[in-house]
């Protein structure tokens, strides 16, 4: 196109690169559009073309729709020292580079960003997470605890798949038992007419449910205490 004004609208042109150049000239345009600009005579009186031309980029950014490959992957439990890897694919995306961003529920905050489809989840927290597929163009700089509104403005051009899977977390912490008082061990004599009750503590940090489990010396299991 020959632009009379200052301005150019680029939808509908297919993807791929352009060059934008000034045209001084007088007498009346020759060019057409199809014409080569610097082979063709651009004008029936004088013309000079500009010494630069402003390359143009247009970029297929599709962030497409995600899945997990292990199929209907809903909870995961995490930190118990087995690796929690979900493998994930991306229909119909494309664009120079592409990641996957971990979010919380929200979807408002970064708490990963991977290279990789594959993503290990042992080592977070319990909870629900966003998992999401990013194409983009330009330089990504993403921090875990960055808000994802911050990351997506700094890019040149981006698209979020149209899906995200969530990922339920649950993280459960045996800790270390102990009688109250701190004990680690200890003698009964049974049989004596005197109550041999015991109370146990524990150091877990995890707010799932928690029980004592009494075993025998080859860790058969002979008696559970909720309490």
């Amino acid at each position: 196109s020959i632009l009379p004004g200052n301005s150019f609208q680029p939808a509908g042109l297919p993807f791929g690169s352009y060059r934008i150049w000034g045209l001084s000239y007088s007498g009346n345009i020759l060019a057409q559009v199809g014409d080569n600009a610097a082979t063709t005579q651009l004008s029936d009186a004088c013309y000079d073309l500009s010494n630069n031309f402003i390359p143009v980029t247009l970029q297929d950014v599709n962030g497409g729709e995600i899945a997990a490959v292990n199929g209907s992957v809903q909870a995961l439990c995490v930190g118990d020292g087995d690796a929690d890897a979900v493998s994930f694919s991306a229909a119909g995306a494309s664009g120079a580079s592409y990641v996957w961003v971990v979010t919380d529920s929200d979807g408002e905050e970064v708490l990963a960003v991977s290279n990789s489809n594959s993503i290990d989840f042992e080592g977070y927290a319990s909870g629900t997470v966003l998992v999401w597929g990013l194409a983009y163009s330009g330089t990504l700089d993403a921090q875990p605890g960055q808000s994802v509104d911050a990351v997506l403005q700094s890019l040149e051009c981006f698209d979020l798949s149209q899906n995200a899977v969530a990922l339920n977390l649950t993280r459960t912490n045996g800790g270390e038992v102990s009688l109250v008082g701190g004990a680690t061990s200890i003698n009964v004599c049974t049989g004596d007419g005197i109550s041999d009750e015991l109370s146990f503590a524990n150091n877990s940090d995890a707010a799932e449910s928690y029980v004592y489990v009494v075993t025998d010396g080859n860790n058969n299991i002979i008696a559970l205490s909720p309490s």
